[in-house]
């Protein structure tokens, strides 16, 4: 990994994607193929993310300039003026830019799909769930890895 400056934030896979975007604003479109179950996460930056997102899909010529032109004098922009610096993202290659970018959505997506899972299960029983929420419950446990145990107990031998 490289090294980061006192003033870099980690790249959590929400700042990756920001910082992903801010410099190749066309991976925009690359989202629209990808499930967007993130925008559910009621976590900071969330918002910010799907503004960008929303403003590429409006205007897809927007330069990462522009995109920073337009969070100007906003309480975003100093974040906005960290994560848009090219060196923290200088170590991933031009083949990697877009995987990387749907990765850390996917990360995004999983993560609110557990959350989710447990606030469903933390405040009802399972008499109460109705057919969306047992879609949802089952498609939360799809998405977990497989364990050893796990798997043992998949296999119709064990």
């Amino acid at each position: 990994r490289p090294a980061r400056s006192p003033r870099q934030p980690p790249l959590t896979p929400l700042r990756l994607a920001i910082a992903l975007l801010l410099q190749y604003p066309g991976l925009a479109q690359a989202a629209g193929q990808a499930p967007d179950d993130w925008r559910r996460l009621d976590s900071p930056g969330i918002p910010l993310l799907a503004a960008i997102l929303d403003a590429i899909a409006t205007r897809p010529d927007l330069s990462a300039g522009a995109l920073m032109e337009r969070w100007r004098d906003t309480p975003e922009a100093p974040h906005l003026a960290r994560l848009s610096d090219p060196g923290l993202v200088r170590h991933i290659p031009p083949d990697g830019v877009e995987p990387e970018f749907l990765g850390a959505l996917a990360i995004l997506g999983a993560e609110a799909r557990s959350r989710d899972q447990a606030a469903l299960l933390n405040r009802l029983s399972p008499s109460q769930w109705s057919e969306e929420d047992k879609r949802r419950l089952r498609a939360g446990l799809a998405d977990r890895p497989e364990g050893p145990d796990q798997a043992d107990q998949a296999s119709p031998e064990a």
